[in-house]
């Protein structure tokens, strides 16, 4: 399931020019649709903005316990979505150096981030990936067959700051059905 953030589009900030330039939301498209095919459950959503640490291109929630999401007319979304895995991911066509600063951003929030790199421009982040580790943030590439590679995951942990994570359930919370999520889950198990 993909959520509608509505976020406000940073390009609009460039110029003309740059504005109509799409190739860093067509790989976000295309790492969107690779993800989707991975059958993993959960629900995710493009531009989700935090206030203060920044626009993840994509996140994912993965449903680990949907178990515990079986009598959804007894339960609080938020403290559903609290015990989920919040993954965002930061996408560049090749400034890993950035898209790494980027990312760290959104591990105040996320609980595993991950930057994606077209596969032709890994080889410079994977002779990095000891920084990457350091900082517990993923390295995947995508290549033009529209298949994963993951040279490196970060554990499972928590987001940085506890405040910020509330804030990001809090907003992801605003924007999902109830009634839509509860009839996806059960789909799910």
């Amino acid at each position: 399931m993909i959520v509608k953030f509505k976020s406000r589009d940073p390009r609009r900030n460039l110029p003309i020019a740059s504005y109509r330039k799409r190739g860093e939301s067509n790989f976000v498209g295309s790492f969107e649709r690779a993800f989707l095919r991975q059958d993993i459950k959960g629900f995710g959503g493009r531009q989700f903005a935090v206030s203060g640490f920044g626009i993840a291109d994509f996140i994912w929630i993965n449903l680990s316990r949907l178990s515990s999401f079986q009598d959804s007319k007894d339960i609080d979304l938020i403290d559903f979505l609290k015990n989920q895995t919040l993954m965002a991911f930061e996408m560049k066509l090749g400034d890993w150096k950035r898209a790494l600063h980027q990312a760290y951003r959104y591990s105040y929030f996320a609980d595993r981030v991950v930057v994606v790199l077209p596969m032709d421009k890994t080889t410079a982040a994977c002779n990095n990936l000891d920084l990457f580790k350091d900082l517990d943030i993923g390295l995947w590439g995508l290549d033009s067959d529209k298949t994963i590679t993951k040279f490196f995951t970060p554990h499972s942990s928590t987001a940085k700051s506890e405040n910020a994570r509330n804030k990001a359930v809090d907003l992801i919370g605003r924007k999902i059905n109830l009634r839509m999520l509860a009839e996806q889950t059960q789909s799910l198990l």
